[in-house]
């Protein structure tokens, strides 16, 4: 069952938040369109970034932690998710697009906004629209690491042609 998620996993980073450069500007989309607004390939993956940090799938997440052999599951999902959206990160690339900064951006305010939420519901049925405090603990986690590694990043790359794109997404992080 994790080999699943695992294919399922790099199948989303592959093809829906790192899409190949064909399907985001295809040759012919000049001749078709005049500008690249409204972007819609950024507001596909702005909403995949919302279903995949929705409540209900992160309750499930920690639901799926409770049976035998699913146990860090959830840890490794938002671990696999962060990595693969901040792939130039990890993989030590000097350049980062304009829609990758869009979805870098987008994500880092998403997991922020879900660790800032505060409790809005009471009733049980209601509650499925809260983050969770163990959600918030791990998606804190997340954002905290992410921000070490930004920072590293930075210090080792003085050059680096995305050095504004992370000073700016540092600034983000530090409403943690």
């Amino acid at each position: 069952p994790l080999a699943m998620q695992e294919e399922a996993m790099d199948f989303l980073h592959a093809n829906a938040l790192n899409p190949p450069g064909w399907l985001v500007a295809p040759e012919f989309l000049p001749r078709l369109e005049y500008s690249t607004f409204p972007d819609k390939m950024v507001e596909f993956q702005q909403r995949s970034v919302d279903e995949l940090l929705r409540t209900r799938r992160l309750k499930r997440f920690e639901y799926m932690e409770t049976l035998e052999g699913f146990e860090g599951t959830f840890e490794w999902y938002l671990s696999e998710l962060q990595e693969g959206l901040f792939r130039e990160l990890y993989e030590g690339s000097p350049i980062v697009g304009r829609i990758r900064q869009e979805i870098q951006s987008y994500y880092i305010d998403r997991a922020i906004m879900a660790v800032h939420q505060k409790a809005q519901y009471t009733y049980a049925e209601m509650k499925a629209f809260d983050y969770t405090g163990y959600s918030k603990g791990l998606l804190t986690e997340q954002l905290v690491k992410l921000r070490e590694d930004i920072k590293n990043k930075l210090k080792k790359e003085k050059d680096s042609d995305a050095r504004g794109h992370w000073e700016h997404c540092l600034a983000r992080l530090d409403s943690l």
